[in-house]
């Protein structure tokens, strides 16, 4: 059984592991942009809340997926409809 949770900072580190297996056409550069550029801004030590629709999915074992849809990225420096 999953469980479905907002991303903390301290998810940042693992995100970027699940983020690394991604392989073929659905990783690209724009791609790793988007994701280090969300990842940094959750990472903030004054960021009182994270991004809005940034989630991580976990079991027993561990965080085992996550999706990352920000809706105001612009304010975050990322280009419209990222």
């Amino acid at each position: 059984m999953f469980e479905i949770r907002q991303i903390r900072q301290d998810d940042a580190s693992v995100v970027r592991v699940l983020d690394a297996s991604i392989q073929g056409d659905d990783h690209s550069a724009t791609w790793n942009t988007y994701v280090e550029r969300l990842l940094s801004i959750i990472e903030l030590d004054w960021l009182q809340y994270p991004p809005w629709g940034c989630f991580v999915a976990e079991d027993e074992s561990g965080l085992v997926g996550f999706l990352l849809s920000e809706r105001q990225t612009t304010a975050y420096g990322l280009p419209p409809g990222a």
